[in-house]
């Protein structure tokens, strides 16, 4: 971890240096300096598809939740992860409420 942490560092002060293959601590072509803000995670960089995993897959500083995604029965809950995207008073993690989920 501190190894990823100093060679963020250094292709900070240095640009020359942020090839991928120095700074991508994950392998998904993204350095932190890129925009990359989970350099654990090749599924999180800044031209990922934002999915409902609770993650900001997309880096954009907003989860699933809260950047606006459709909520077709506003319910508060994004039609990718509501058990009932139509109806209102089912809602919640498809997992957690859906029957036979």
């Amino acid at each position: 971890m501190h190894r990823i942490a100093l060679l963020t560092a250094v292709c900070g002060l240095l640009s020359a240096c942020c090839a991928p293959e120095v700074c991508d601590g994950d392998g998904d072509g993204w350095c932190v300096v890129d925009g990359d803000c989970d350099d654990s995670d090749a599924w999180t960089h800044p031209e990922a598809q934002e999915v409902c995993d609770g993650a900001d897959n997309d880096c954009d500083g907003a989860h699933l939740r809260e950047s606006g995604e459709q909520d077709s029965d506003g319910d508060g809950w994004p039609d990718c992860d509501d058990c009932e995207p139509m109806e209102a008073t089912i809602r919640g993690p498809i997992a957690e409420v859906c029957p036979g989920a």
